[in-house]
């Protein structure tokens, strides 16, 4: 859609709602559910069909200027039917599940290589940027255990070590829900499918006020 790739370009988390996503209502007027489930099918046979032969890990460019791997690209795609199919199955009150195979893919695959290859400005903000560094190592039993560090405004990949501050076990699923605000972190705790530790747990409320999602 060449009207949104100004939007695009300049897209951060924070105007995502306000810039991005009313530009793309624009651009795509259709409202009639069975011709959007139509583009949707034909498009996802479009993008299967282009890159059945390319190489996963070829990065590419993406909002905001971050760069993220092919196979990135499509586990984000994967997870945006599933959260928004979440979405519509609640408000017809049908049953729906995400499988964790899948959320593992969205947080190795997307979360961890747009740290790993650049974010571009994509998580830019308003206001002072918190200095200090936080180094938060994540594990589950669907994903490889990794650390992500958030330093002054800067993010990147670290393999885990005995010296960082916070430790999350997480169910990929359940992790996906909270990360989009549709479960509190509080439930996700209470059920076991988030458990946080570490030598300054504490941390992890500054570090996800920065390293955030819409």
């Amino acid at each position: 859609m060449p009207a949104v790739h100004e939007q695009v370009a300049a897209a951060t988390v924070d105007t995502m709602h306000t810039g991005l996503n009313p530009a793309l209502l624009k651009a795509y007027p259709e409202r009639d559910p069975g011709e959007v489930v139509g583009r949707l099918r034909s498009s996802i046979e479009e993008m299967l069909r282009l890159t059945a032969t390319e190489d996963p890990t070829t990065t590419l460019e993406w909002l905001g200027g971050s760069r993220i791997p092919l196979a990135g690209l499509v586990a984000h795609l994967t997870n945006e039917l599933l959260v928004h199919g979440r979405d519509i199955a609640r408000a017809v009150d049908a049953p729906w599940h995400i499988p964790h195979e899948y959320a593992a893919q969205f947080f190795e695959l997307f979360l961890v290589e747009i740290a790993r290859n650049g974010p571009g400005h994509l998580l830019d903000r308003d206001g002072p940027v918190r200095r200090g560094r936080i180094a938060v190592e994540f594990r589950s039993d669907y994903t490889s255990p990794v650390t992500m560090v958030l330093d002054t405004g800067d993010i990147w990949i670290e393999e885990p070590s005995r010296d960082n501050d916070v430790r999350v076990f997480f169910k990929p699923a359940a992790l996906t829900l909270v990360l989009f605000h549709r479960v509190p972190h509080a439930r996700a705790a209470l059920t076991g499918s988030l458990r946080v530790w570490g030598r300054r747990p504490w941390l992890l409320g500054p570090f996800l006020h920065e390293v955030r999602l819409p």
